[in-house]
């Protein structure tokens, strides 16, 4: 998905403009700088973002069936944005859009890489419906480790949900 990228010191960041049907998005990758140090942890973090589309349906199956933020999500989003935006991003009136026509129009927008303890490095995986008119993601986390509990290394833990709201 964003080919090869390299990590110093200060991690990587890179923005790949990507066709997502009949559109193009742009996607970034970020790395965290404390994973330049162990290169072992690097390898297998790359070989996960390699395989982000397997990651993403399962996120994308944790978002539908999320009943704590997910509705608040939505909601904002339908309070807040004007009508205009809404009808430019759906192609609908604001009442005809419902939680299905919302979270079919999520996008994947951003891969973080991260360092956990112990050991371990977790992929968070972002969603937006356009960066031009939100700085509200859902995000979603995918956490490995060397060994999880059944003790197979890099085994997916689990998908866990948050949002974050940036300034406007």
């Amino acid at each position: 998905m964003f080919g090869e990228v390299a990590v110093g010191s200060d991690g990587a960041y890179v923005t790949r403009d990507m066709p997502v049907g009949a559109r193009s998005l742009t996607r970034s990758l970020f790395v965290g700088l404390e994973l330049d140090a162990d290169q072992a942890l690097l390898d297998r973090a790359a070989s996960l973002v390699d395989t982000v589309a397997a990651l993403d349906s399962r996120a994308r199956a944790a978002i539908e069936a999320d009943a704590d933020e997910v509705p608040d999500y939505v909601s904002f989003h339908l309070e807040e944005l004007d009508e205009g935006v809404l009808r430019e991003i759906f192609g609908a009136a604001r009442s005809a859009i419902d939680r299905a026509t919302f979270l079919a129009r999520l996008d994947l927008v951003g891969v973080g890489v991260h360092a956990r303890e112990p050991d371990g490095f977790s992929l968070v995986l972002d969603y937006s419906i356009g960066r031009a008119h939100t700085d509200q993601v859902s995000r979603r986390e995918a956490r490995h480790g060397r060994a999880s509990r059944r003790g197979v290394p890099g085994e997916l833990r689990r998908i866990t949900g948050s949002r974050r709201r940036g300034p406007r």
